[in-house]
């Protein structure tokens, strides 16, 4: 080897293609480290991109199991907001019906109170009459009683007369 390595100094072309072959060795080893640096890099970079999908897919599968359970929670709030409105509705057909209600228990109201005065004048008219009708009674029954003594008065009068009349003939 040592015999080798002095041909070579003495000899420019074996000298020359020792240095372009240490030159094509050098580019070589240069050429397989930038590969592997590369290939390294590319391996962080796939490493990384697959840990960020990994990332990103359990975080979309959280994000997916959210938005299930939002839209579920919007679903039952949308009911919960449509039992309202129904709610609301009934609660507004109530309110008219007790506002026609009231109405018309006012209007009722006034009705009992004009008929219980329109009552109360009939029951003291009726008091009146009834009265009315006790003193007429009264001033009837005296008056017939004035009639039937009168009747019998005139009856024993004219018996009276007439036995006079008798007597005044016969004599």
């Amino acid at each position: 080897m040592q015999e080798l390595a002095l041909k070579m100094q003495n000899d420019f072309n074996w000298t020359f293609m020792g240095g372009l072959a240490l030159a094509i060795l050098l580019f070589i080893v240069l050429v397989v480290v930038v590969s592997a640096m590369r290939v390294k890099t590319y391996k962080d970079r796939f490493l990384d991109v697959s840990s960020d999908n990994t990332d990103k897919t359990e975080t979309i599968a959280a994000l997916e199991s959210e938005m299930k359970a939002l839209k579920s929670k919007n679903a039952h709030n949308e009911q919960t907001l449509k039992e309202f409105a129904h709610a609301k509705e009934v609660l507004k057909t109530t309110n008219d019906t007790l506002l026609a209600l009231q109405e018309n228990y006012a209007t009722l109201q006034k009705e009992l109170a004009q008929t219980l005065a329109r009552l109360e004048t009939l029951q003291t008219m009726h008091q009146s009459l009834t009265q009315e009708h006790i003193a007429f009674k009264e001033q009837y029954d005296d008056l017939q009683e004035d009639i039937n003594r009168l009747r019998t008065n005139n009856a024993r009068l004219l018996m009276k007369l007439q036995s006079e009349e008798r007597q005044a003939s016969s004599r």
